[in-house]
């Protein structure tokens, strides 16, 4: 083996392997130059991106809260969706879009990591959390019943708006006396958001106002007066909740003149209704002064004799039936009234007066009317304990048929009369087929006749004839007979009568249904005979022997509450020894 020993050689090489690791290290850097140049690039794009994003979600969001409180205004509403157009990547890169408190989110989803937020109004309310992907198939914001914005399956739920707004009208207070231009405030207050509240004057519909939700009231548009105010809030998903007040204007000011309306006859109409019924109508937006009110008619002055109503003092009826037919001929009616209140307004605003006339017409008369009894015939068969009933049928061809008048009597004592109205002002009624019963009941042994009379419009009348005599044999069972009306006490007595059409009945038993308080005593004809320890609502009784006599007889009853509520329903069932019964209905303290 041969070694050479050559300085040269070694040092070209070194010098190669140096040159080639500087080489390798400034490739190196050079490519983590052009890597963060990149990075840079690429953060830089999304930012720019993700700004521009933010921005148009926020503008979508405003403007979908502008329609809101548009739709709002006219009503609640549903719910409004709006798309969004996203790319899918940005820098190759996808994203997540999230909504906050007044902010829209933006960020990657890996690296770099890059986060824009662009804000908007913190009072419209977002549901926080609610984000999208950029690469999912369905970009939409909603507009969600409940009341606030979010993105479509975002899997974040609305908050569920159970909780109706409160609102209260805090200045100025119930009853005051206001003018010129009144701040009308209130307090409202919601879970979520209180979106407007409504402004109605004595119910009519004014304005709406947003936040901070006053209204600048001008009440120099209205006349003097009394108005109610309400004001109605609504929260975002249609809730809503309201308060009225009172408020008295006073700026010295009418300007409405009082109004009159004709009811009957028209104007210029034409009736054979004789005497008719006259009567108007008259009006202000503040107040008619009673005291001013004047009809007259034909010139003469009936005011004395006319009824004159009102259910407030903004509006008057006025109606005044002649006490004598009047002439077949035409008749002038003038109705005058003032308002109560007229201010510095218009003089020419005070007063009302209304003019107008009707012809009276002859009543036709060619016919007389008829009449037929059709209940109790002679072969009908009257039955103890039954209400005493008439059935009838009546006509008039010509004039149409005023009134009947039913009599019955028994034993030649009168039982009961009814008058029975059926023309009646402006309508004509020609035939009429009925039937009256009366409180009365048929007794055992009594004999019963009727008497029917039609009177037709022209004053003529008819009568078929006396009906009867009928009797209530001897020997048909007997029948309880009770004497009572419904009942106005404040006591917790009921006592009322009962007796037997004959002979006596026995008494098995007895149910009371009530609605309140316990059935403590029963007493017949003032003797105790149960103390039952009963509890609402029934109270079952039972007799050992008792017998109903054929002479009025007390049934009292005794309550441990006093009956004070109207229209009290006390439901008693009588039970008798061969087995049937008899029902009650009373009503206590009925309403009139």
């Amino acid at each position: 083996m041969r070694m050479i020993n050559d300085e040269q050689a070694v040092t070209v090489t070194i010098e190669t392997i140096l040159l080639f690791s500087i080489t390798v290290m400034l490739l190196g850097m050079v490519l983590l130059s052009f890597q963060s140049i990149n990075e840079q690039a690429s953060e830089t794009v999304m930012r720019e991106m993700y700004g521009s994003i933010g921005n148009d979600i926020a503008s979508k969001i405003l403007d979908m809260d502008k329609e809101v409180k548009a739709s709002l205004s006219q009503g609640s509403i549903v719910s409004i969706e709006n798309e969004i157009d996203l790319y899918p990547t940005v820098a190759n890169k996808p994203y997540l879009v999230e909504l906050d408190k007044g902010n829209v989110i933006v960020q990657t989803i890996g690296s770099p990591e890059v986060t824009v937020k662009v804000p908007f109004n913190p009072d419209i309310n977002v549901v926080p959390g609610s984000s999208l992907y950029s690469t999912t198939g369905e970009h939409v914001i909603i507009y969600d019943a409940n009341g606030q914005i979010m993105f479509k399956n975002s899997g974040v739920a609305a908050t569920v708006d159970n909780q109706w707004p409160e609102v209260a009208i805090v200045y100025p207070f119930s009853m005051s006396t206001i003018d010129n231009t009144t701040e009308i405030k209130v307090d409202v207050w919601d879970d979520i958001e209180v979106a407007k509240v409504e402004y109605y004057i004595d119910g009519n519909y004014e304005t709406y106002k947003a936040f901070p939700f006053t209204w600048k009231w001008d009440t120099t548009t209205i006349s003097d007066g009394t108005y109610t105010i309400t004001a109605l809030a609504y929260d975002r998903a249609g809730h809503y909740s309201y308060e009225t007040n009172t408020y008295i204007v006073d700026n010295g000011l009418d300007l409405e003149a009082p109004t009159a309306e004709i009811i009957s006859p028209a104007n210029g109409s034409s009736t054979d209704f004789n005497p008719p019924t006259i009567k108007a109508v008259v009006s202000d937006n503040i107040a008619i002064d009673n005291s001013s009110i004047e009809l007259w008619l034909d010139s003469v002055d009936v005011t004395a004799n006319a009824t004159i109503t009102n259910t407030t003092i903004r509006k008057y009826t006025i109606e005044y039936i002649p006490s004598t037919n009047l002439s077949e001929s035409t008749h002038d009616v003038e109705l005058y009234a003032e308002e109560l209140f007229y201010g510095s307004g218009n003089s020419l605003n005070k007063n009302v007066t209304l003019r107008w006339n009707f012809t009276i017409e002859q009543i036709p008369n060619t016919a007389d009317p008829t009449a037929n009894v059709n209940f109790p015939l002679r072969d009908d068969h009257l039955v103890a304990g039954e209400y005493i009933t008439v059935s009838y049928d009546a006509s008039d061809t010509d004039s149409g048929i005023d009134y009947l008048v039913i009599n019955v009597t028994y034993n030649q004592s009168n039982v009961s009369e009814r008058r029975e109205n059926v023309s009646t002002y402006p309508t004509v009624i020609y035939s009429v087929s009925s039937s009256w019963q009366f409180l009365e009941v048929y007794e055992l042994g009594k004999i019963y006749t009727y008497n029917v009379t039609v009177y037709d419009r022209a004053g003529n009348s008819y009568n078929p004839g006396q009906m009867g005599p009928f009797t209530v044999l001897t020997g048909e069972a007997s029948h309880l007979i009770v004497n009572y009306s419904d009942f106005n006490t404040d006591s917790k007595e009921v006592e009322f009568y009962i007796h037997s059409s004959g002979p006596d009945i026995d008494i098995d038993g007895m149910d009371v249904t009530f609605s309140q308080g316990k059935l403590e005593e029963i007493y017949f004809g003032g003797v105790l005979h149960a103390s039952p320890s009963a509890v609402k609502p029934l109270a079952e009784v039972t007799f050992a022997n008792y017998r109903v006599p054929t002479t009025d007889t007390s049934l009292k009853l005794v309550f441990s509450f006093v009956f004070l509520a109207a229209d009290d329903p006390l439901f008693i069932t009588i039970y008798f020894k061969d087995g049937t019964s008899k029902n009650l209905d009373i009503i206590l303290n009925p309403t009139p």
